[in-house]
């Protein structure tokens, strides 16, 4: 997968935009990042640009999860490297998630590295926190 695994993302200006979220009073504050230079956009490191709006401003927000089967179980997609996949388990039974080999790294996390060439029904599962309008 040669896209961020994991990631929130905006439409802004019709133009998608990996993004952060931060509370602030009683709006949401979107920051828009950026690889090359844009209106608006202010320069906050080497090739990396960053605009801030309010969530009004933007068409759609939303959060995207690359999730894969292994072995017949849904999984997040955590990260990769050298033909390797770092799982998390999302089947939320954790004496299964055990005995399939995954880890425990943390209360209810469940994790392993897997031959990427084994995950099978790659796609992505949106969650909106701004829908289109």
């Amino acid at each position: 997968m040669s896209t961020a695994l994991s990631a929130y993302l905006a439409r802004f200006g019709g133009e998608e935009f990996s993004c952060g979220l931060y509370a602030e009073d009683d709006d949401l504050e979107v920051r828009l990042y950026s690889r090359e230079t844009r209106p608006g956009f202010n320069a906050i490191g080497d090739g990396r640009y960053v605009r801030s709006v309010g969530a009004d401003e933007c068409e759609v927000i939303f959060y995207s999860l690359a999730v894969a089967q292994w072995r017949g179980l849904d999984c997040a997609i955590c990260d990769e490297r050298e033909g390797h996949v770092l799982l998390e388990y999302l089947g939320g039974i954790a004496p299964h998630a055990a005995g399939l080999g995954f880890d425990r790294v943390d209360r209810g996390v469940y994790r392993r590295w897997v031959p990427a060439d084994e995950l099978r029904a790659l796609r992505r599962q949106s969650t909106f926190i701004k829908a289109p309008s």
